[in-house]
């Protein structure tokens, strides 16, 4: 049994925005991209929200290298926790979904219709969201198979009302992103693993 915890070193955000609701959520917007592991921004949100008269939708994008994991190990489990960057009452769910976008993000990566990629694990925030505590999302029957033994497991990350109706005010969670000094704040993965056994077979002659 291997028990590995590892940290988002490589990811991002794109956020769009638009005066138009339909063109903010289905990237026709002014998308920028963010590279959150450069030291400029310790926290970034996924989610959605209106600021005057612009509507503003934001996809966040995470890397885990995976690749100590033996390739002859089983993944047993797969638990992606991330860690508030601000106290706020939510009513959604943020959701991790299947995307390989890396390993360099672009404004062509942008997710829609957001329900088209896997749902891997997701955490309803109506059950607490506080500054500086980690939530661990409960993962879904595909998770753990998607841990990438070879390479980086990449997610996207938003929340299941991110392309539905448009919001009248801030309807988006922040958490903390690798840009945090240290590694105490920083999205994680833990998993766990089985050794599986190396099986040669066994010829008799006769």
């Amino acid at each position: 049994m291997g028990s590995y915890t590892i940290y988002m070193d490589t990811g991002g955000d794109l956020f769009c925005s638009d005066t138009v609701w339909l063109d903010a959520k289905n990237g026709s917007g002014t998308v920028q991209v963010r590279d959150v592991t450069t030291g400029e921004y310790a926290a970034t949100a996924a989610g959605k929200g209106k600021v005057g008269s612009v509507y503003l939708v934001y996809q966040g994008f995470l890397g885990f290298d995976t690749s100590v994991i033996p390739d002859a190990s089983e993944v047993l489990t797969s638990v992606l926790s991330l860690n508030a960057g601000e106290t706020a009452s939510r009513s959604y769910k943020m959701q991790a979904r299947n995307y390989s976008w890396g390993p360099t993000l672009a404004t062509a990566d942008w997710q829609y219709p957001w329900s088209d990629n896997s749902l891997l694990a997701e955490y309803d925030v109506s059950g607490g969201w506080t500054a500086d505590t980690y939530y661990a999302f409960t993962s879904e029957a595909g998770m753990a198979d998607a841990v990438n033994k070879t390479g980086y497991t990449y997610f996207i990350i938003g929340t299941d009302t991110i392309d539905g109706i448009a919001p009248a005010s801030i309807d988006w969670s922040v958490y903390h992103t690798s840009d945090e000094p240290g590694t105490s704040k920083d999205p994680k993965l833990e998993i766990t693993t089985e050794d599986v056994p190396d099986f040669t077979p066994f010829v008799i002659w006769m």
